[in-house]
């Protein structure tokens, strides 16, 4: 129970990090894909919720984490293409701060908050199951 409530915590801490960074106003620049990645977080999430009031284990496969480690890694490819950008811009001229600077920061702190999430949701998926597991073992128990 304490591993659950512990990362359901941190899921808490991740997804109310990731909403401040997309509440700061962006540049001109648009922002990466991010559909995608809610979306997948959403129904893992929603699956997680369903498995846990129905006192069972979730189904790996309907968890979606397939589907949000794609869209992490889309958002995580383009905050690496931002960071290559800027250092071939530093290498041009390292003494100016440009809007790329600021691009490339934004995107990669919301790459590795986006990481997070998806290790919280890991973490989540594991403590339904181990908890689901354990309430199955006391209700054989006091079967007996």
């Amino acid at each position: 129970m304490w591993c659950l409530t512990d990362a359901a915590r941190r899921t808490f801490l991740a997804t109310s990090s990731l909403e401040g960074l997309l509440s700061k106003p962006s540049d001109s620049s648009p922002r990466p894909r991010l559909g995608p990645a809610r979306q997948a977080a959403d129904q893992a999430l929603a699956k997680l919720s369903k498995a846990l009031r129905q006192h069972r284990a979730a189904d790996p496969s309907q968890v979606g984490k397939e589907a949000l480690a794609e869209a992490v890694a889309g958002v995580s490819s383009a905050a690496a293409d931002l960071r290559a950008q800027r250092r071939a811009e530093l290498s041009a001229d390292s003494s100016t701060i440009t809007p790329l600077s600021g691009r490339a920061r934004e995107v990669s702190l919301i790459a590795e908050v986006l990481e997070r999430l998806e290790v919280m949701i890991s973490e989540l998926n594991d403590g339904v199951e181990e908890l689901c597991i354990g309430a199955v073992g006391v209700t054989d128990l006091l079967l007996l």
